[in-house]
């Protein structure tokens, strides 16, 4: 009668080590899978150092970052930096970008300070954009300031949306409002460099 309790005994022990040792693994193959998928969610975003020259381009980036809750920002050796987001974070910092290009360039149109710039159109990707202007004022003035605002934008937007950095371009045309021909092109990031502006 003993032996039997005894075996009864060693049955529990054995069935309850079993059943532990079970969801012990199944806890770990589902945190497995928990970290797969946070890790295949994780969207990863890098900005070349070359964009951070100035220091208000780099606040202005952790800003838009920390209005969208995205914590995990770092900054490189290089001068680069690198944000890692989710998805969801990601598709809400694309929108925010969207809607502040949108407003730059309704402010541009509306601006005193840019009387020769009469409307500015652009692609959905914020590539390209033409500039319909007053070309006499345009060239009197100081206007062409508003190009370099639109190209690092552009190219702000590209970079945020997953575009390598090599294959990143902004194009701006400027349009003479009473022709409606072309008369100068710039293309950023060759702009930021130095380069000519193409015609």
């Amino acid at each position: 009668m003993k032996f039997l309790k005894i075996l009864l005994i060693l049955a529990i022990i054995i069935i309850v080590f079993f059943l532990f040792t079970g969801n012990n693994n199944e806890q770990k193959e589902e945190q497995k899978s928990m970290d797969q998928e946070k890790k295949e969610a994780e969207v990863q975003v890098t900005l070349p150092a070359f964009f951070f020259e100035e220091e208000r381009l780099l606040d202005d980036a952790f800003m838009e970052a920390e209005k969208n809750n995205v914590e995990d920002v770092t900054q490189n050796q290089d001068g680069s930096v690198t944000f890692a987001m989710t998805t969801e974070q990601h598709k809400n910092l694309l929108k925010d970008l969207e809607k502040d290009l949108k407003e730059k360039i309704d402010k541009i149109k509306q601006s005193e300070s840019t009387p020769s710039i009469k409307d500015i159109y652009h692609n959905e990707r914020f590539s390209e954009f033409t500039m319909i202007v007053d070309e006499e004022k345009y060239k009197e003035g100081f206007d062409g300031f508003a190009t370099l605002s639109l190209g690092t934008a552009g190219m702000y937007y590209q970079m945020f949306s997953g575009e390598d950095i090599n294959d990143s371009e902004v194009t701006i045309k400027l349009e003479n409002e009473s022709t409606g021909e072309v008369f100068d092109k710039m293309i950023y990031p060759d702009a930021l460099n130095g380069s000519e502006i193409k015609k």
